[in-house]
């Protein structure tokens, strides 16, 4: 009555890979919990061979291997690992990624309030919580006070005295009454 190896679950066999390499975990339909001494690396799997795994079961899966897998199943890995663009990825937003900078998504600000704008290279009406100053933004650019913006007239002499009227003769010579 000895059974196949197709007929019974690797957690009752308790078989490495070489010893049932013609078993895929898609026939198995196995979980990492239930074959954990199983490595992928010795089994060669591709996530589209085990699909049905989600990487909370196999935290030894890197995002290379399965493309299949959203940030919010393995937050615990960097982009640097996974190493792919946000164009590669557009399933993949930025609340489901937080860890992410801006940069490497290439994202509104709407998605990474959390980034200050300098990163984003943002326009003030997507980062309205940053100073001006961040931004390197003109007055005309931002509805904020200019005093909110810290900018001196050296910075901002395209700006007319009534849209920052904080300003002083003195600082702002080129500006007439």
């Amino acid at each position: 009555n000895t059974l196949t190896y197709l007929d019974r679950e690797c957690s009752e066999c308790f078989l490495t890979c070489s010893e049932c390499s013609h078993i895929t975990f898609s026939e198995c339909s196995l979980t990492c919990s239930e074959c954990s001494h199983i490595p992928f690396s010795e089994c060669s799997l591709t996530c589209s061979g085990c699909s049905h795994i989600t990487f909370s079961e196999c935290s030894h899966i890197t995002c290379s291997q399965c493309s299949h897998i959203t940030c919010s199943e393995c937050s615990h890995i960097t982009f640097s690992e996974c190493s792919p663009t946000f164009s590669e990825r557009p399933h993949i937003t930025f609340s489901e990624c937080s860890h992410i900078p801006c940069s490497e998504c290439s994202l509104t600000f709407s998605e990474c309030s959390h980034i200050p704008c300098s990163e984003c290279s943002l326009t003030f009406s997507e980062c309205s919580h940053s100073t001006c100053y961040e931004c390197t933004l003109t007055c005309s650019e931002c509805s904020l006070n200019c005093s909110e913006c810290s900018l001196t007239c050296s910075e901002c002499s395209q700006i007319i005295f009534s849209e920052c009227s904080y300003i002083t003769c003195s600082e702002c010579s080129h500006i007439t009454f």
